[in-house]
């Protein structure tokens, strides 16, 4: 499990990188004109804008997860004590999709050990978030740039 998280994480950072590259509207940044991130809510814009949310069919498109069961997030207890939690609200555009599902499941990675503490009905989550964000990544790829190429190798020399 941890290589495939490994390249899960890899593969985001290229994603994250060439939506950033591909439209300075998705760049996210401080004060300081430093680079902070994806706006997310800027690319749910134009997802909407070319796959209306209201009309588009979740249970085929290999990332209906993120919709249906968004990921836990890490809280701290009044006793200092890191713990997973979830909140009922609904995923019901696609700027949460891609916010408190998509993002946010990079983040648990990036952040969090999924495993620690354990808790049983997330066993076995992972890997269908893992599937998931890989569609959802390929998907929007497609969809709104044409299938332009993202997913190259690295060369650091």
């Amino acid at each position: 499990m941890e290589q495939q998280l490994a390249e899960y994480m890899m593969r985001f950072a290229k994603f994250e990188f060439f939506l950033m590259r591909v439209d300075p509207g998705f760049v996210q940044k401080n004060k300081e004109n430093r680079v902070t991130g994806v706006q997310w809510d800027m690319l749910a814009n134009e997802v909407e804008k070319v796959f209306p949310w209201a009309t588009f069919d979740f249970d085929n498109s290999g990332f209906a997860i993120f919709k249906d069961q968004p990921p836990q997030y890490l809280i701290i207890r009044e006793d200092h004590s890191l713990d997973w939690d979830g909140d009922a609200d609904p995923v019901d555009d696609w700027s949460k999709l891609l916010t408190k599902s998509f993002a946010q499941f990079r983040n648990n990675i990036a952040h969090g050990s999924k495993g620690n503490p354990p808790r049983p009905f997330t066993h076995g989550r992972t890997p269908v978030f893992l599937a998931a964000g890989h569609n959802l990544m390929n998907f929007l790829t497609a969809g709104l740039f044409d299938g332009w190429y993202w997913d190259e190798e690295l060369h650091y020399e």
